[in-house]
């Protein structure tokens, strides 16, 4: 178990048991407080790195982001910085060893999270809430474990608690309100330590809270109030409707008036001049100000304008409007009235805007025909957008909100498909199906949506609530070149949600191919998973304006494809839009083509090397009187020799499924480049990573997040390796696809299209897909 020290907010220590409150005192009276006293306990380290972060105590996103740290300053090749953590009862400063200049200091009660590396035991890093509310990770090395560090911080929290448990005690026995002056500061949070690792390979264990005896020299649980959390500010608007939950999200209908609506956008239609100048006044100068300057340079387009004076929303919309007597016009320009203004209120990231029911007053338009056009529009495009719409009425209209909930009422209801469309065929063991509707709804295990896609993702995000927008910008944050980013479900019903990176393009054959690497990364995520269900949408096929017909065809012939190849048990699901009848139409037609001139699936053999075994090992140490053995040590020599004292051992991996993938992958390369491109080439970097590479493959997000790279050349790899507590480095020799390359510079972050790596033109490689490489072994040396 890792050994991390989680701030819980409980109750009061007030509130503590007079049993466990008897424990805590012996306890903490046994401390030496005084070995904390004026600089307090020095230790010598290095500071690895400061990174922002977005969730509080998340022990993964920890681990994961000293990680990264470590990582870059490596590739930039900064030099360590040297310092002296100084640990005291106010908390941890922070000197440069060299300059002796002050660093940052971080007061007690600021701290809320302690972790130990595990791949590093003399590395350990701290979540402090820095003046501006912003969390910040903090990750230190130092010259002894880390755990020793640790342990003092430990001790430091429990002399404070101590002494908040002493004043909490006076203060109950004076029956007084005013809390004993102290020279401590506060942790606002509990501290909660858990017991050490007992080696490095419990890295990926999840860590629990076991709550233990008080006086164990590992583990501490007090109670301390803590800070209210903060809180963000969510729509006061409740749904006309809440029995159907999978129905878009707070379209409703209020009498009111906009100048008092809180929705963080409010509509105006600028050619109403009653309602115009109503907003202009309670807006305050400032805000007519804006708008007369605004609309003297463009009164015919939106005007976006900051609210102010008594208004309680956001922004303000000025929308030109008029009516017309053509019937078809009318309804045009409603929908564009509220298509402009979702869409603008969209893009600027704000979650819900208010409409007036134009047309209804003094332009004496047919307030059914006005209701049942501007909601239905709302609903086209909440579907899309992901924000909730309010229509407000003013309170004499009775006739007009009763036309407006009628439309809310009778959507949501035919929004109910008593039959789904389906269309399905079974392919070896797996099953593909084409379906009509939101695929936020789907249960299935996992759920595909593109990043690329605002609108998509922005739909996924709404209906999964919070804590998904939360997981996804954290994982945006850490790894913004990530190709694939994971997220937990939330609301919705399916187990997992990925979101890739894809963008189209007008040249064909490039087209083709991003969607090819799409659905490869998917089905590659589904196996690490074992997943048996998943659900695309039909990308492409919207705003962007792709050819509906090479994206249908790629996406079904790359599933049929993988389906056959791979014979697993595998329900894939095309989600088509309800309104989109043509894209239904062309998915069913692609899926029940006839396939026969795919070609010849691909033969799996594995290599004639491998040794058959009974277990789930992938390491087997190589014989060194063999010529497998022999040919190796003599391919690392050529760069390597005099380098090194001693091989410990070469093992050959065995990962079945990376092979498959990889020999897929192969297959694919060959066909479509007419020629064999792969190369045997070195990667060098630290055990742990090499231990997660042979069980998860070169995941880009466990490497480097962009790329994975490779060197023919094994002196050059070595600079990457680092030693471990016996002083051995290891090293992969691989077999990689280099494909179609092109030399690439630090300035890039993905391949060019059209390409499937990229080069220095010499010895470097670099890929971009994670079946484009596989480690055939793994040297262990000194």
């Amino acid at each position: 178990m890792l050994e991390t020290a989680v701030l819980t907010p409980t109750a009061t220590a007030a509130s503590l048991k007079d049993d466990e409150a008897e424990k805590s005192a012996t306890t903490a009276n046994s401390l030496n407080k005084k070995k904390f006293d004026g600089d307090g306990l020095a230790f010598n380290g290095t500071i690895i790195g400061m990174k922002y972060l977005s969730i509080d105590r998340d022990e993964k996103m920890c681990l994961d982001s000293m990680f990264e740290l470590k990582a870059s300053r490596r590739d930039r090749g900064e030099p360590k910085q040297k310092i002296k953590l100084n640990l005291t009862m106010g908390g941890i400063k922070l000197i440069d060893d060299n300059t002796k200049t002050h660093i940052a200091t971080h007061e007690t009660e600021r701290i809320s999270f302690v972790v130990i590396d595990p791949r590093d035991t003399r590395s350990f890093g701290y979540i402090y809430h820095a003046s501006d509310e912003r969390l910040q990770l903090w990750a230190i090395k130092t010259e002894r474990a880390a755990t020793v560090t640790v342990r003092a911080i430990k001790e430091v929290f429990e002399l404070t608690v101590e002494q908040l448990t002493n004043d909490e005690k006076a203060k109950a026995a004076n029956k007084s309100t005013v809390m004993p002056s102290s020279s401590v500061s506060y942790p606002k949070q509990a501290l909660q330590m858990q017991a050490p690792p007992q080696t490095a390979s419990t890295a990926s264990t999840t860590t629990q809270n076991v709550p233990v005896s008080m006086t164990s020299p590992d583990t501490y649980v007090s109670s301390q109030s803590s800070p209210a959390p903060v809180q963000s500010l969510n729509s006061t608007l409740a749904p006309l409707s809440t029995n159907d939950t999978n129905s878009p999200k707070l379209i409703n209908v209020r009498k009111g008036d906009l100048t008092t609506e809180q929705s963080n956008v409010i509509v105006v239609c600028s050619s109403s001049q009653y309602l115009l100048d109503n907003i202009l006044k309670a807006g305050g100068d400032t805000l007519k100000m804006s708008y007369d300057n605004e609309s003297k340079q463009n009164s015919s387009a939106l005007i976006a304008v900051v609210a102010g004076g008594q208004l309680l929303s956001k922004k303000v919309y000025f929308l030109p409007w008029r009516p017309n007597t053509d019937e078809t016009l009318l309804c045009a320009s409603l929908k564009k009235f509220v298509s402009d203004a979702i869409e603008k209120a969209t893009a600027e990231n704000y979650q819900s805007i208010a409409f007036p029911a134009i047309g209804c007053g003094q332009f004496g338009c047919s307030a059914s025909l006005v209701a049942k056009t501007l909601v239905g529009e709302a609903f086209r495009l909440v579907a899309i957008n992901a924000i909730n719409v309010s229509f407000i009425v003013q309170p004499d209209k009775d006739s007009v909100f009763h036309e407006f909930q009628q439309q809310i009422n009778l959507l949501r209801q035919l929004e109910k498909p008593s039959e789904i469309p389906t269309m399905s065929i079974s392919i070896g063991k797996g099953m593909l199906l084409v379906e009509k509707g939101n695929i936020t709804t789907q249960k299935v295990d996992a759920i595909v949506g593109s990043s690329s896609s605002e609108i998509l993702k922005q739909a996924i995000i709404e209906a999964a609530g919070p804590e998904v927008k939360a997981a996804y910008e954290t994982e945006y944050k850490n790894y913004p070149n990530a190709i694939l980013i994971s997220t937990i479900p939330g609301k919705l019903p399916c187990k997992r949600i990925f979101f890739l990176k894809w963008q189209p393009n007008p040249d064909d054959s490039k087209l083709r191919q991003s969607i090819v690497d799409f659905i490869w990364t998917v089905i590659q995520n589904v196996i690490s998973h074992n997943y048996t269900s998943i659900a695309f949408p039909a990308i492409g096929c919207g705003k962007h304006g792709c050819s509906v017909d090479i994206i249908v065809k790629t996406m079904v012939q790359e599933i049929k494809k993988q389906l056959e190849m791979r014979d697993f048990s595998l329900t894939v699901k095309f989600m088509i839009q309800p309104e989109q009848q043509s894209i239904y139409d062309e998915f069913c037609k692609q899926v029940l083509t006839s396939e026969k001139a795919q070609g010849k699936p691909v033969e799996h053999k594995l290599p004639t090397t491998w040794v058959q075994s009974t277990d789930n090992r992938v390491r087997f140490v190589v014989s060194n009187n063999t010529d497998e053995y022999h040919s190796v040590v003599t391919n690392f020599d050529k760069t390597m020799k005099g380098k090194y004292t001693q091989i410990i051992q070469i093992e050959r991996i065995q990962n079945e499924r990376w092979f498959m993938q990889y020999l897929a992958h192969s297959e694919d390369f060959k066909k479509r480049l007419n020629s064999d491109t792969e190369k045997r080439l070195y990667h060098g970097c630290p055990q742990d990573a090499a231990n997660l590479i042979i069980e998860d493959c070169f995941n880009r997000r466990i490497a480097y997040g962009v790329g994975v790279y490779f060197s023919s050349n094994a002196a050059y790899s070595h600079n990457y390796t680092t030693s471990n507590s016996n002083e051995e480095r290891c090293m992969f020799v691989s077999r990689v696809l280099i494909g179609k390359t092109i030399k690439g510079d630090s300035s890039m972050k993905t391949r060019p299209l059209g390409f499937d790596s990229t080069t220095d033109g010499n010895h470097i490689f670099v890929t971009y897909h994670d079946a484009q490489s596989i480690a055939e072994y793994l040297i262990t040396y000194k």
